[in-house]
């Protein structure tokens, strides 16, 4: 092939690539970078009318300071807000109806929820209305006091002390949570906020039981890949996705899904690459631009990069 057709070749490629900003493409050359989340652990969008964009809210894993990180889809941080509560393990974030009490059309629920060694009584919601973005906003701080904050502790049913990392809420204000196993089934649970004149109880029902593969898995590696770590459903109710450490499931109903008929959907699953996130715990769902985003949480020499991908070729 004579050199000059190669170099024209070989620059269509790299332009191409260049192009590349969804984990279908396996490239991910375009992805943008995140700031100030080097343990992120959860997602979750909202649109600001303000500023006429979509929003990321994204929180940090164990051993860092309680606050939300507000991103744009570029990966820069619009604002944090530190919040003044007393936090062991957050896991995953959801924007969803606010309870009654707190008289706003939309909330930030942030779920401390992580247990890796069963030994938490109690572990808690945290919930608050979105925070406002001005169009300038970039890399602002605010401060949230426990009097602005709705702290929600619970317990599992019969004393369970499971590990839970997934945690998203319905329009209809049921909360639904998800196991992080090693085996082929995990529990799932679902409640309910009841208000009473002290302070809002979270009741959950005896667990679904959900099997995301038919098959046991053949090594430790691959069951590690398959543990629950983020969740997210859509706001029609109609798709749900559950985030794993090697791909996203998708279940889909042509009406909102409910918890208990999730074990007898069908879902798809799409695999994320572990070069592209190694440790990833987050995802969330934008069906406006029909796709999704996830992240990986930072790890060795990897570098964190929010991505996109794609689910019009999927059919969701």
């Amino acid at each position: 092939m004579p050199l000059s057709t190669t170099l024209q070749l070989l620059t269509l490629t790299l332009s191409l690539l260049s192009q590349l900003t969804s984990v279908g493409d396996i490239q991910a050359p375009r992805a943008p970078q995140l700031q100030g989340l080097p343990e992120l652990s959860g997602l979750t969008l909202t649109h600001s009318a303000e500023r006429g964009e979509a929003v990321m809210w994204g929180h940090n894993d164990s051993g860092h300071k309680a606050e939300v990180v507000a991103l744009n889809t570029q990966g820069e941080r619009l604002l944090t807000v530190e919040l003044e509560v007393e936090v062991l393990d957050l896991e995953d974030i959801d924007s969803a109806p606010c309870p009654p009490s707190l008289g706003q059309q939309t909330c930030l629920w942030l779920a401390d929820v992580g247990d890796n060694h069963g030994r938490r009584e109690h572990v808690q919601l945290i919930v608050f209305p979105v925070p406002e973005l001005s169009a300038s906003s970039k890399g602002h701080t605010v401060t949230l006091n426990a009097t602005q904050l709705l702290t929600i502790p619970f317990r599992y049913p019969k004393g369970a002390r499971p590990n839970v990392e997934a945690m998203t809420v319905t329009q209809r204000g049921e909360v639904w949570l998800f196991e992080k196993s090693d085996e082929r089934e995990l529990c799932a649970w679902a409640g309910r906020l009841s208000e009473g004149e002290t302070s809002p109880q979270l009741t959950l029902q005896p667990p679904q039981r959900l099997t995301l593969r038919q098959t046991s898995y053949p090594t430790p590696e691959e069951a590690r890949l398959s543990r629950v770590t983020g969740a997210d459903l859509s706001d029609d109710g109609e798709t749900l996705a559950l985030r794993t450490y090697g791909a996203v499931y998708l279940f889909n109903a042509p009406h909102p899904i409910s918890l208990a008929e999730l074990p007898w959907l069908t879902s798809q699953m799409i695999e994320i690459p572990q070069r592209l996130e190694p440790q990833g715990e987050s995802v969330t769902l934008d069906l406006d631009h029909k796709g999704l985003w996830t992240a990986s949480e930072q790890k060795g020499n990897h570098t964190q990069r929010l991505l996109f991908t794609s689910l019009s070729e999927l059919g969701a």
